[in-house]
């Protein structure tokens, strides 16, 4: 035990001080007595210590080191999964900022990782997850962001880390409006006799369907949903923003939509927000009558309720088709395919 221990402390501070090649790790490695299956062992260890030597130098020294153990495993010098615990150390040991910026590592080995036994490309998986669990929601969106990519370019769609295999819900999604007229601070601004403040209840009032709907196999709550959607694609289809509105060819996005009341008649001119409100409700449609594993029993579905889904989804499809900018993109074809895929 004391000989395996003088050799990894031997290979530590070599690896702390002057070795920073493949090449020159392979000379130290001839240097010392013992079988090959030894050295190894003590290299695997000796990589992860010595990375105590190396964190507080600079991202690039820091690379070059992470870099260097995957060139020692490539040659057979250490272990296959070395580099890979050695990466995921780098990120425990690193402050967030730090993290964002050696990342660009990660990132440009991700068609290694995407090749790699899957147990490596778990430590990759747990890495990234560590790495998102430590992020803020609101403040580091842009890294949870490139960290999710990446993710997606290592594992294929059907990895079962990224499934939703049971079917379950975020049921604490709860879209916060105001339920009460007597709360209004500022009167609505519509000139339109239709877009109410009623209506502004009616059309945040879905987003609990989108939330949980396996609470609409009770016949009131149906009820409720049916209504609430009617008067929706009533109100989108009549209600014809006049002004002008300039047209972007960039994609826009909204982690969250606000739900003030005074913003109603610009949301409900705005085509993005038509859109998005639309392709949700085609989304609870496909969830509601497709086949789905762990759906309820008693969320079946009588043929007038499937009658009116396919009559509604099909009216859905002529709003969008009617949505400005760039009418030809909403084809029925191309948000069935997109909800479809979703929904898969």
């Amino acid at each position: 035990m004391s000989g395996f221990r003088i050799l990894c402390d031997k290979y530590v501070t070599a690896l702390s001080s002057n070795v920073g090649s493949v090449g020159e790790v392979a000379t130290l490695l001839e240097q010392t007595t013992g079988s090959d299956q030894e050295k190894k062992t003590c290299l695997d260890v000796a990589f992860r210590k010595a990375l105590l030597n190396k964190v507080l130098a600079s991202d690039q020294i820091v690379k070059s080191y992470v870099e260097l153990s995957f060139e020692s495993s490539q040659a057979g010098y250490c272990s296959t999964s070395t580099p890979y615990y050695v990466l995921a150390d780098v990120f425990d040991c690193l402050t967030l900022d730090r993290c964002q910026e050696i990342f660009s590592y990660v990132e440009e080995k991700s068609a290694l990782f995407a090749s790699e036994a899957p147990a490596n490309r778990n430590v990759v998986l747990r890495l990234c997850n560590d790495l998102i669990r430590r992020c803020s929601k609101s403040i580091n969106t842009l890294f949870c962001g490139r960290i999710q990519i990446m993710l997606a370019k290592i594992f294929p769609i059907s990895e079962r880390s990224g499934l939703n295999l049971q079917s379950q819900f975020n049921l604490e999604n709860i879209t916060e409006y105001n339920t009460s007229s007597e709360n209004i601070e500022t009167p609505m601004d519509t000139d339109s006799k239709e877009v109410t403040f009623l209506f502004y209840q009616t059309l945040w009032s879905i987003q609990d369907y989108f939330r949980n709907p396996n609470q609409i196999s009770n016949d009131a709550h149906w009820k409720k949903m049916e209504d609430t959607v009617k008067e929706i694609c009533r109100i989108f289809e009549n209600y014809k923003h006049e002004g002008s509105c300039p047209v972007s060819n960039e994609e826009a996005y909204f982690a969250k939509f606000l739900t003030s009341e005074r913003l109603l008649t610009l949301q409900i001119s705005d085509s993005n927000f038509r859109r998005h409100i639309l392709v949700q409700i085609l989304t609870l449609f496909q969830y509601l009558t497709g086949d789905v594993k762990f759906k309820p029993n008693k969320l079946v579905l009588s043929e007038p309720r499937k009658f009116w889904i396919r009559d509604t989804t099909s009216k859905i499809y002529s709003i969008l088709s009617d949505t400005p900018p760039e009418r030809q993109i909403c084809s029925a074809h191309q948000v069935y395919s997109e909800v479809r895929r979703q929904v898969e």
